[in-house]
């Protein structure tokens, strides 16, 4: 988006790209929830708050960071800055992924009308 030859394909980007967090954001919330409710109510709740400070955090913070580094790189620098970042958070999803779910618990067999 920093790379745009006008101003206006730019602000088109920004808006895919908004458009494209926008859909998964709600089922990262549900994600957090499901965790978490494995050991309990408490827990559901507090992962969602932890997801909700960070989110919300990043939200607050990001735009401020990104421009005064854009005040001395210049916005495409820091744009292409952000790029390994970005790419190092998708490949350590996996692995926060089998931390944060543990390992599986075996299914205990049920009788066909759903009592044990």
């Amino acid at each position: 988006m920093g790379l745009a030859p006008t101003p206006l394909l730019a602000v088109a980007g920004f808006a895919l790209a908004g458009l494209g967090l926008a859909t998964p954001l709600p089922l990262i919330f549900s994600a957090a929830g499901h965790t978490g409710a494995e050991e309990g109510a408490a827990a559901a709740t507090a992962a969602v708050a932890r997801l909700t400070t960070m989110t919300y955090s990043a939200m607050l913070l990001a735009p401020a960071l990104v421009g005064r580094l854009a005040q001395f790189l210049g916005l495409t620098w820091t744009l292409a800055l952000l790029v390994p970042l970005l790419v190092t958070v998708a490949w350590k999803v996996p692995a926060a992924m089998r931390t944060a779910i543990g390992p599986a618990a075996p299914v205990a067999a049920e009788s066909p009308g759903g009592f044990a």
